[in-house]
């Protein structure tokens, strides 16, 4: 091996130290458990059904609930982290996010789960935007790409995984060993952060939350949703279904009305 080699296998093992690696693991950990738990429930859908002895087709408000309260706070979770600290807001998002997994493993009937999984969505929208803020603001030169494309890859391998997890924990361990799974990866990922992470703010940001904002988009994206899962029974030109699809403009402009 020449010279040249050497140096360049040296630069190579000296890319990241210890400390970049860890918080890389923090942030990559925080995306893989969301991801995964989002995609894991679809394939635990009949396993709840029989547990609680109840339709799948009633049960889809396990996801339905899910997605408008992480999609509505995902720019309001990213804001609160510029303003609050990033490392802050994550570490309150993964705890949520953990305390929320063991309700809904704990849940007896459907209603306590949809309810659970509507929370859940909230907590874990502090976790994507600022996982990947928390990387960028910890490298500033060159790696920067490199650290972030590292933890969208964990995400897309939370996204794979997601099914075959959710599947095969509740054919072969039970529902709420699904739940429970995130728990461990959340006290690690939050040891990680508190342990390894500097935290910081926007020093630009200023001060406070559009949460009347957030409040306007959820209620928007869930009329919306709604429209879409009734419109069937209801008839899609019935004033039921049109009211709820009006809301589109609700949220087009609480975004346009934005900071």
């Amino acid at each position: 091996m020449g010279v040249d080699e050497v140096a360049t296998g040296s630069r190579g093992r000296r890319l990241f130290s210890g400390r970049d690696r860890a918080v890389i693991a923090a942030a990559s950990l925080s995306m893989l458990l969301v991801q995964m738990d989002w995609f894991a429930l679809n394939l635990m859908l009949p396993t709840i059904a029989r547990d609680f002895s109840t339709p799948t087709t009633d049960l889809q408000w396990l996801v339905s609930g899910y997605m408008p309260t992480l999609g509505a706070l995902m720019i309001t979770g990213g804001r609160a982290a510029d303003v609050h600290g990033r490392r802050t807001v994550i570490v309150w998002g993964l705890t949520g996010f953990a305390l929320v997994s063991m309700v809904c493993a704990a849940a007896q009937n459907e209603l306590w789960l949809v309810v659970g999984r509507v929370v859940q969505g909230a907590a874990a929208a502090l976790v994507p935007p600022v996982a990947v803020a928390v990387v960028t603001a910890h490298f500033r030169d060159d790696r920067q790409g490199r650290a972030v494309g590292t933890v969208l890859a964990f995400s897309a391998i939370g996204t794979a995984l997601g099914p075959f997890v959710g599947g095969a924990f509740a054919e072969h361990v039970s529902r709420r060993a699904v739940l429970l799974l995130n728990v461990p990866f959340c006290a690690v990922a939050a040891f990680l952060m508190l342990r390894f992470v500097t935290d910081t703010r926007d020093q630009e940001a200023g001060q406070g939350l559009d949460l009347p904002g957030a409040v306007t988009v959820a209620a928007g994206l869930t009329a919306i949703m709604i429209a879409v899962d009734q419109g069937g029974r209801w008839g899609w030109a019935s004033p039921a279904t049109l009211g709820c699809r009006s809301s589109r403009s609700w949220v087009s402009d609480s975004g346009a009305a934005g900071p």
